[in-house]
């Protein structure tokens, strides 16, 4: 899971995944990418749903965004947790991003590693 990164209630906050390799340490710039809120405090409860797309003429970069309307909605100081899924071809990646809810705590962005397809 990567790092806990803060979620601005109120605010929208981009999703992004930057540098996205296949195997062979290629650029991917065909997945298909979703991002998925669930909370607050468990991994079962989804919030919300949304789709991640190519960033044009980027390193296999993908960007998604939560908008105000579903932060808004947030509890305070509840820790939710962002999973983002990208497919290309047979190729699938899963990454969990753990964030904490609150005001005033800035728009960091959820960005998991930048790993290659698996």
């Amino acid at each position: 899971m990567s790092a806990v990164t803060n979620l601005s209630i109120g605010s929208t906050h981009d999703v992004a995944l930057n540098g996205l390799r296949d195997q062979d340490d290629n650029y991917v710039d065909d997945a298909t990418g979703t991002w998925t809120l669930y909370g607050p405090n468990d991994r079962t409860t989804q919030v919300s749903t949304g789709s991640m797309t190519y960033v044009t003429d980027s390193d296999g970069n993908y960007l998604g965004t939560i908008p105000y309307s579903v932060t808004d909605l947030l509890t305070e100081d509840a820790t939710y947790f962002v999973k983002t899924v990208l497919t290309s071809g047979a190729d699938r990646l899963v990454r969990w991003t753990e964030v904490l809810a609150g005001y005033g705590t800035g728009v960091e962005g959820c960005q998991p590693c930048a790993c290659p397809l698996e």
